[in-house]
């Protein structure tokens, strides 16, 4: 039937599209990999800056009483 025409013409455009689609996601995720690296990177750095940073309020609080008096 003509029906059946239709499907696999639109089966092969499908594929076709998934194809395209697969070969556009490999490098989105290429991209989106890059950028984790960067952001994991940029995180690392973070993290020491406010490991330092606490290291520092950690020895400031220490300094000051305890919350609880007993």
């Amino acid at each position: 039937s003509s029906d059946s025409m239709c499907y696999s013409e639109y089966e092969s455009m499908f594929r076709k599209k998934t194809r395209f689609d697969q070969t556009q996601m490999k490098s989105v995720k290429i991209q989106m990999a890059e950028e984790v690296e960067i952001a994991v990177v940029e995180s690392i750095n973070q993290k020491k800056k406010y490991s330092a940073m606490l290291e520092l309020w950690s020895e400031q609080s220490s300094g000051f009483p305890s919350q609880k008096d007993d």
